[in-house]
Parts: C-alpha cells; structure tokens; sequence
C-alpha cells in the first residue's frame, strides 16, 4: 500500500497474488501488517490510510467477504485503478505544496482544513460544557471558528501589529468598545469623508 522511493515493492504488490487466492484469509494478514507502518506516519496521513481502510470495508458485503472464493482477473482492474487515484492524489497535493496552484484561480469564500496536535492541553474549552474540550462526533477535537480567528488575532498583536478586535483581557487602547475604536481611528474618518 505504501511505496517507498527505495525500490522496494509495496505490501499491496506483494500480498497481491496471495489475495487473489484466499481474500478473506490475506485481508487479516494486511491489516495486522500494514499497522506498523500505519504507526510511522504523521497523524494526519495515518488517519487519512485508515479512514481509506474503513470506508474499503464498509463496501465489503460481510457474507461476501467471509467466502474466501479465488477471485477472477476482474480484481486487478479495481487495485491497479485504487492504486492510480492514490498516485495522482500524491503528486497532485505535492505539487500544490510546492506552490503549483494558481491562487488567481481562488475567487470569494475559501474554505480550509486545519490540523494541530495538542498534548495534555485543551485548544478550545466548551463553555456550554463545563470548559471541557470540545469534540466532533467521531471523538476528534474542534476548534471553533472564532477560536482560531482569536488565536491568530493575538499572535499579530503579540508582534504589535494593530488589531481593531481585542480580547479583553488583551487590550492595548483604553477603549471599551468596537464603536469608540472606530470613532477614533483617523483612517475610519478619511474614508467616511470621502
């Protein structure tokens, strides 16, 4: 499943001929061997290799699966058609990692994924629920919107930057309110008058 540059042949080659004799029996073997390589990788990319497995499976019809019937060479459309998309879904991400993606393209709302690891730490507390950590129905940790949008907001002030949105407890003015933020900022004032 997962190749590396140093000419090896991958776990999904190797098990190829044996699945395609025994499925149900080699599915096992591939799981339980695919985990140590599953626990090398960065959170994110392992999440993303075992989510892939899971929604794999979920399409397995279980009386199906349990067979273990020699498969016919129709199987080898489906894996060398998985293991294209896979490629071209690497190469893709890297290529816009190296600033391959035209962001001219980009016009209105962006929409973006963040992921942060924390340990022992708590990014965003629930005040609706005693400040716990606040977690999506799958029991990953969220943060909210305005969570992030704070964080980045005190950052910039961190490096003195100007930053009309103040946390309270963050203030370096002596105003109490947006409105008497904006009343005083002289460029507010020129672009009302023009």
């Amino acid at each position: 499943m997962m190749q590396k540059d140093n000419g090896r042949i991958t776990n999904a080659k190797r098990y190829m001929s044996t699945f395609s004799q025994r499925p149900y029996e080699t599915w096992k073997v591939i799981e339980e061997n695919i985990q140590p390589y599953l626990a090398k990788l960065d959170v994110v990319k392992r999440k993303y290799y075992e989510n892939l497995l899971s929604e794999i499976c979920n399409l397995f019809d279980i009386d199906k699966f349990k067979e273990n019937k020699k498969l016919d060479g129709l199987y080898l459309l489906g894996f060398h058609s998985q293991e294209y998309d896979l490629r071209f879904k690497k190469r893709k991400f890297r290529r816009e990692e190296r600033g391959g993606i035209d962001m001219s393209e980009l016009k209105g709302k962006i929409d973006f994924t963040l992921f942060i690891s924390a340990t022992n730490a708590n990014p965003n507390g629930d005040p609706l629920n005693g400040n716990r950590p606040r977690i999506n129905m799958d029991g990953y940790g969220e943060i909210s919107d305005v969570c992030i949008k704070r964080k980045i907001r005190n950052r910039l002030q961190d490096r003195n930057q100007k930053i009309f949105v103040q946390s309270d407890d963050k203030t370096d003015d002596s105003y109490t309110s947006l409105k008497d933020r904006a009343d005083s900022c002289e460029e507010l004032k020129e672009r009302d008058e023009q």
